[in-house]
């Protein structure tokens, strides 16, 4: 006979599990680690360069103190990629990809609707400096130690993608003139 777990004894078998986990020798689990690798993250520049080499209108790289980022055009769509996690050397460890649209009449429910179907691109509603309402939408990318800037061809695909469903979210959200 199959039982399915209650929720009590869903929260117990997890507790066994992590009990279980901390009840391990520490020798023990020191050896099913594996050694720790030397990262090495990717130069902002090189970042800028493969952007570039695949079509795309890039801006110069910019530095606000230890961050920097550049802005990306791509179809009509200015977008900007930021640079954290980086070393004294230069290399960093993730990016942002970030683009921002117009949004008058955008509300938050029709945000959190984003956020709430869409995995990857995660929205918020802020204001430019004029106080003009903006929908931002952002894609974090987590950078392999040691691989060339074509690792990220898929991230980036992916952010474009979303940018133009994103863009298709915001016309349907915004209130239409009678």
């Amino acid at each position: 006979m199959i039982r399915r777990l209650t929720p009590i004894l869903a929260v117990r078998a997890a507790l066994a599990l992590v009990v279980l986990g901390t009840a391990v020798p520490t020798a023990a689990r020191a050896q099913e680690a594996p050694p720790a690798a030397e990262f090495v993250g990717l130069a902002p520049e090189a970042v800028r360069q493969w952007i570039g080499s695949l079509g795309a209108d890039v801006g110069e790289l910019q530095r606000d103190g230890a961050d920097a980022f550049f802005r990306v055009e791509t179809g009509g769509v200015r977008w900007l990629v930021f640079f954290y996690g980086c070393d004294p050397a230069g290399l960093c460890g993730d990016l942002q990809y970030s683009v921002a649209f117009d949004a008058p009449g955008v509300t938050d429910a029709a945000i959190n609707a984003w956020n709430r179907d869409r995995r990857f691109l995660k929205a918020y509603l802020g204001t430019a400096g004029d106080g003009r309402p903006l929908a931002f939408a952002q894609y974090d990318v987590l950078i392999q130690g040691g691989a060339p800037p074509s690792q990220l061809a898929d991230a980036t695909r992916i952010f474009l993608e979303g940018v133009v469903l994103f863009d298709q979210h915001l016309a349907a959200a915004w209130p239409t003139a009678d």
